[in-house]
Parts: C-alpha cells; sequence; structure tokens
C-alpha cells in the first residue's frame, strides 16, 4: 500500500506542476548544449512545398513534445537547432523521411551533441508523431465574434446556441480545421422571427449594461484571444472565416458541414443563431453607422416591421412616413400635394438649376476660349505680314513692286525675256491651226 501511495503522491505532483513550460526547460544542468529551435515538416509534394507540421508541448514533461499529421502527410523530416552553434550540433537516430501509418504514430528522439565533450552526456529530446486517419470530422475551434456561445465550445459537443448583440449585423464564424484535407461549408435555414418577449429580454441584457461588464463567454471582436489571431510565421493549418447575415429580432438555424479528409465521413456543428431587437429607448438599427438609434438620418425612416432604418422610397425626400409619405424634402426639391418631392426650377440646389448652370457654364467657357483663339490668329497675320514687308524692303526691287513703283524703262529692260510679248513668242510659225491670235 505504502509504494502505491507513493506511486500516486508522485503522479499528483506531476499533474499540480505548472504546464507552462519556459525555454529554460530545454536546458539540462551540467551540459553546455541545447536546441534552440525544433521543425517538423513533411517531405516536398509535386509542387516543391515541404509542408510544416505544428509542434506542442507535453505540459509538465520537459523536452517533450507532440505533434499530429494531416492524412495526406506520409513522412516527416526533422530539423533542429543547437546552441551554442560553434560548439554543438543537432543528431537524430533516423537520417531520412521518417514514414508513419494513417491512423499509426512514432516516437522519435533527438539530440544536443557537445562537438568539445564527445564522451559527454547528450541532451535528448522526445517527438511523439501521429498521424490522422482521415476520418476525422472534428474542428479544433470556432469562434464567433461578438456573441455569446452556450455551451463553452468543445469540439466533442455538436450543438451551440449563440447569442448575437443587436449591433451585431450577421454571425462571423471563424474555425479551424482538425485536418487540412477536410472539406468545410455553411447550410443555413431562412431566418425568422424570434418568439416573442425573447429579444426584448436579450435586447436589455446586452444593452446599456454591456458596455460596463461584458457577459460571460461574450467573444469579443476588439480583444480575440490569441488562439484566434492570425498565425505568424508558416503554420500547419490557418483558420477560415465565413459570414451569415441576421437581421435585428431574427433567429436563425446555422449548421457547419464537415466532410473528412478521405471523403468517407461527414459531421455537423449546429448554432441556433438569435439577435435582439434593439432596445427601446434605441430601437432601430442602423446599418451604415452600425449602432442602434432613435432618429435615423437623414433619407431614412425606423422601420417597425423590421427595426432598422429603411431608405425613403420618394426620390428627394428627407423625412417620410412609413417610406412613401414625405414630410420634407431634400434641398433642391419642392414638396408636392400629393407627398412626392419633385425638382424645384427656382431653387438653387434644385437638379435643373444646376444643369442650367452648367450649360451657362461651357457656353461661357466655349465663348472664351474661341475669342483667345482668333485673337491668337490676328496677332500671328500681322506679325507674318510685318516680316515680309521687313524681308521685301531689304532686297530695294520687290519693295518697289510692293508699292507699285516699277521705276524707268532701263529697270523693265532687266526684266524683259527674250521674246518681250506674247505676240512675238506665237509668231507664224507657231500660230498654225491656231487661228487668229
Amino acid at each position: 500500500l505504502f509504494p502505491l501511495l507513493l506511486v500516486f503522491g508522485w503522479w499528483r505532483t506531476v499533474e499540480a506542476a505548472d504546464p507552462a513550460l519556459t525555454p529554460g526547460d530545454n536546458v539540462v544542468v551540467g551540459s553546455p548544449c541545447s536546441l534552440a529551435a525544433l521543425f517538423l515538416r513533411a517531405p516536398a509534394g509535386t509542387d516543391g512545398n515541404a509542408e510544416p507540421i505544428d509542434i506542442e508541448v507535453l505540459p509538465s514533461f520537459p523536452r517533450s513534445y507532440k505533434a499530429a499529421m494531416d492524412y495526406a502527410m506520409a513522412a516527416f523530416d526533422v530539423e533542429a537547432v543547437a546552441v551554442p552553434r560553434n560548439d554543438c550540433s543537432f543528431r537524430q537516430t533516423s537520417n531520412s523521411a521518417i514514414l508513419v501509418e494513417p491512423g499509426g504514430f512514432r516516437i522519435e528522439q533527438v539530440f544536443a551533441d557537445s562537438a568539445k565533450d564527445p564522451s559527454g552526456v547528450a541532451v535528448s529530446y522526445s517527438l511523439n508523431v501521429s498521424r490522422l486517419t482521415g476520418n476525422e470530422t472534428i474542428l479544433h475551434w470556432v469562434h464567433i465574434e461578438g456573441s455569446f456561445l452556450l455551451p463553452d465550445w468543445d469540439s466533442r459537443s455538436s450543438v451551440y446556441t449563440v447569442y448575437l448583440t443587436a449591433e451585431q449585423d450577421y454571425a462571423k464564424f471563424t474555425f479551424q480545421r482538425g485536418d487540412n484535407g477536410q472539406s468545410v461549408w455553411v447550410d443555413a435555414a431562412q431566418e425568422g422571427p424570434m418568439h416573442a418577449g425573447t429579444g426584448r429580454r436579450l435586447a436589455s441584457e446586452h444593452g446599456e449594461g454591456r458596455r460596463h461588464a461584458a457577459p460571460r463567454g461574450l467573444q469579443s471582436a476588439a480583444f480575440p484571444s490569441a488562439e484566434y489571431l492570425p498565425p505568424v510565421g508558416e503554420v500547419q493549418r490557418t483558420p477560415t472565416t465565413v459570414i451569415v447575415p441576421v437581421d435585428v429580432g431574427n433567429e436563425r438555424l446555422v449548421d457547419l458541414v464537415v466532410k473528412s479528409a478521405n471523403g468517407k465521413k461527414s459531421g455537423k456543428y449546429r448554432f441556433f443563431v438569435s439577435r435582439p431587437y434593439c432596445p427601446e429607448d434605441r430601437r432601430f438599427f442602423d446599418p451604415k453607422a452600425k449602432v442602434c438609434t432613435e432618429t435615423c438620418d437623414e433619407g431614412y425612416f425606423g422601420n417597425t416591421a423590421t427595426g432598422r432604418c429603411s431608405r425613403c422610397l420618394n426620390r428627394g425626400c428627407s423625412i417620410c412616413d412609413k417610406g412613401l409619405g414625405c414630410q420634407m424634402c431634400l434641398q433642391g426639391f419642392e414638396l408636392q400635394s400629393d407627398g412626392f418631392c419633385k425638382s424645384g426650377a427656382g431653387s438653387p440646389g434644385s437638379l435643373e438649376s444646376m444643369e442650367k448652370a452648367e450649360v451657362h457654364a461651357a457656353v461661357n467657357y466655349g465663348r472664351s476660349h474661341v475669342g483667345l483663339v482668333l485673337a491668337m490668329m490676328s496677332a500671328g497675320s500681322i506679325g507674318l505680314c510685318l516680316f515680309l514687308v521687313v524681308h521685301c524692303c531689304g532686297g530695294g526691287g520687290a519693295c518697289d513692286l510692293l508699292s507699285g513703283k516699277l521705276g524707268d524703262e532701263d529697270d523693265d529692260d532687266d526684266f524683259r525675256t527674250p521674246y518681250s510679248t506674247a505676240r512675238e513668242y506665237y509668231g507664224t510659225s507657231h500660230r498654225e491651226g491656231l487661228g487668229p491670235y
């Protein structure tokens, strides 16, 4: 009996130990070497990429780790870095990829050896690497932003109730697969109104009081758990997000259907999602501002049927009653006797006035530019004439021609051709058959 009590006391002591291990747990007292980094990867596939395998620490067991390979991974390689780098080296029992059967596991020992003291004690590390069977249909975790989840998440439980806040316009599911080969899709039923009394009760619970103290289990959007944050560096599995809209005062049945990696099995997680109405003092949801309000923005009205701020159906309406009957128009519109808004011709901001102003501006713009072009053409013509006058006057005779002064007979002789007149050129010898000249 005493040995049993001793063993039981030792086991309770191990269980009570702090499971959070630190890098110091890798160091062995009296040994100069340890592993600073440890990596597992599946051999490169047809695409040439070696897929990483996530490693987890075994609680309360220093230098002991575990990992789960996906069903599609047939083997794994071990990589490690021993420190100090100049004095230590990494060693493993197998120098090739280690095969693991589906559903099986392998325990691999790796070591940090000292180069200065080969006969010294090597620091050993234990790896328990298993491979999934391919039939798994579980999800590691599911996070629904801004919701109250009952019960708390457990991958072995398949039915949950989700309470959204009134300000949450949709159910945002973020989850992590149990196997990268799994196929996951959403099967959501049509939403319907909540049962009488439920929405208002939840609205009061999650209304003003929610700002001071969040309900137990509320999955905050601003400060999610580190488990749900985007991964840093290479990881085996990355989260996936899907969005399902849920209107105020409605509830909806949402199923996350999971098909196994080998395609032989399927399972599902069922969520009964409900979203309350806005509180009585802020009874309409503003989809643009994402808040509950008592007064809707310009061009919208409080729709009591949906609990939302809906757009006025009348174009140009600022304040409307039930979408159609307009009580006040936007600037540039005039309220008619039939309750509709019409663009006012005389209003400074009316469409007609703005169109006329645009046409008037375009005409003035064209006129000003036409005048500018004509002025430039006139200036160019005057400049050309002045250039010709100056150039011709520089030659003397040509300037006389422009001024109408032909000079005396001597000047005429300078321009006389061998045939002074056309009659001399076309003499009798050139006139045959041409008739009288």
